[in-house]
């Protein structure tokens, strides 16, 4: 497990150095919620922890103070539900234009899939982000294979943090 974590890191350690606004993110989160299925035999509480890997290309456009920032980005998610069921997935990462890239809302999108293909669906999250605290996000999901939805709110914390944002702030000179 260590090594996979020392090559993602790696890897986009290596990607940021190509573009000067790439910025890696590997993410721990925890959320807290409710689901809801159709027949309504589950217990309506859940917990969820996840973590995930993956990259942001920050872009601006403007200039001195109405020069705003935007973002799109992506991932891959590994899950697990109530501690068992985990769970796989990718994620579109967008953040519509804003005045300071450190922060602001943001939105996650994408599919997800167990891995005893028991359950898969999509995902939505709405949250906003800072480059000090990590992120709060609410997440709607909806599991196709077990007709069942969950709501969740959670808490994001980026593990790349120091090397984030001085990677965001570097600007290459000529």
């Amino acid at each position: 497990m260590r090594m996979c974590l020392f090559l993602v890191f790696l890897l986009t350690g290596c990607a940021s150095w190509a573009r000067t606004r790439v910025a890696p993110h590997l993410d721990v989160g925890f959320a807290a919620g409710g689901r809801v299925s159709r027949e309504r035999t589950q217990d309506p509480s859940l917990v969820r922890v996840a973590g995930g890997f993956g990259a942001t290309q920050w872009m601006s456009h403007g200039e001195g103070a109405a020069r705003r920032y935007m973002a799109l980005g992506g991932g891959l998610v590994i899950g697990a539900h109530q501690a068992q069921d985990p769970d796989v997935g990718a994620e579109i990462l967008v953040a519509p234009p804003r005045a300071d890239r450190h922060a602001g809302f943001q939105f996650r999108l994408g599919p997800r899939v167990s891995f005893d293909l028991e359950r898969a669906g999509v995902v939505f999250a709405a949250e906003w982000a800072h480059w000090l605290m990590g992120a709060l996000y609410a997440e709607a999901s909806y599991n196709m294979l077990g007709d069942e939805g969950a709501f969740l709110f959670g808490a994001r914390v980026n593990l790349l943090l120091p090397y984030t944002l001085i990677r965001v702030d570097t600007v290459v000179l000529d």
